[in-house]
């Protein structure tokens, strides 16, 4: 089922000049899985809604009504987004879609590179809030320190973190992308489920190498 609400921001962090964390409160709440996604529009209204200029979004949250979203600056709608989604802006989303579930207690390896761990922080808070004991892996790779996961969140004590930074020379985090021998090295790694949310280019790379090391148990998420 498929519900149009009302949402209210309730809080903005800003990570980086064009990375941001928006929290709203949702007025129809309808719990989703983790790993789905909503369509947003700033210009609806509430008695005839205009949902070809929406844009979709992972949710970065789990089982509350306050949820959150994870935006990139990049092109004319997210720009706007920057510039009109402060506190107490009113706007509606659709919601939920997706099949790109996480939502059991198998191990888990995550692996995403920048705004791409969005659907991932759901799939973190699920695991808090269902109490979930399974292992976890999570490969971030960014391009600054500062857009680093746990610099704006607060990792499991069940999720290990394996942090990456691209174009910063950081003390104690590897200045590169994820290579093949960061997952080979990973110990009965065909005990996990493998999971890559990110561009086209991303998962085709990642997935490419986790097949040469026998991985069978891939799912991906694409985003544009």
């Amino acid at each position: 089922m498929i519900i149009t609400s009302k949402c209210i921001i309730t809080d903005v962090i800003e990570i980086s000049e064009t990375l941001k964390l928006f929290e709203f409160e949702i007025d129809k709440y309808m719990p989703w899985e983790p790993g789905m996604f909503l369509h947003l529009n700033l210009d609806s209204s509430k008695f005839n809604p205009d949902w070809s200029n929406s844009r979709p979004f992972s949710f970065a949250s789990y089982g509350d009504k306050k949820a959150k979203i994870l935006v990139r600056k990049l092109g004319y709608y997210t720009n706007r987004m920057f510039d009109e989604m402060k506190i107490g802006k009113e706007f509606y989303i659709r919601y939920p879609f997706g099949d790109f579930f996480l939502n059991d207690n198998r191990n888990k390896v995550l692996i995403a590179a920048g705004s791409g761990i969005s659907p991932f922080m759901s799939y973190m808070d699920y695991i808090i809030k269902e109490n979930i004991k399974s292992q976890n892996y999570l490969f971030h790779s960014v391009k600054i320190e500062k857009e680093s996961i746990d610099n704006y969140y607060s990792v499991p004590k069940n999720v290990i973190l394996k942090k990456f930074v691209t174009r910063e020379n950081t003390k104690n985090i590897p200045n590169r992308h994820i290579e093949k021998k960061d997952i080979s090295n990973l110990e009965n790694r065909n005990t996990f489920d493998y999971y890559i949310c990110g561009s086209e280019l991303f998962i085709d790379k990642y997935r490419n190498i986790l097949e040469e090391n026998n991985i069978k148990n891939i799912f991906y998420d694409y985003w544009s």
